[in-house]
């Protein structure tokens, strides 16, 4: 498939002017549907395992949280859980001993 302009015209027709769209061939039309198909396969597998089946398995048998390490991604952040931070801390605080 070749365009024949490097930019769309978007301006009205002249009465006498007719336009053309591209054409898509049968190969085009398949070779995008077989894509389509294979994306849709792909994310409906990685919803079922990471979205539904891996948190379920996590508590089945009693994994802790995943934690991200300096060494993951580059990034030196804290753990991804923040259960430990919401914990009021006992010592310190004039709001927790009132």
């Amino acid at each position: 498939m070749t365009i024949q302009e490097p930019a769309v015209d978007l301006s009205q027709p002249r009465p006498d002017e007719k336009r053309r769209f591209p054409v898509f061939t049968k190969r085009h039309t398949t070779t995008a549907t077989v894509l389509a198909l294979l994306a849709w396969t792909v994310a409906v597998f990685d919803y079922g395992l990471f979205g539904t089946l891996l948190p379920a398995m996590q508590q089945e048998f009693g994994w802790s949280a995943t934690r991200r390490t300096p060494s993951t991604r580059g990034s030196r952040s804290a753990p991804l859980s923040s259960a430990s931070a919401s914990v009021p801390s006992s010592t310190g605080s004039a709001a927790a001993k009132a």
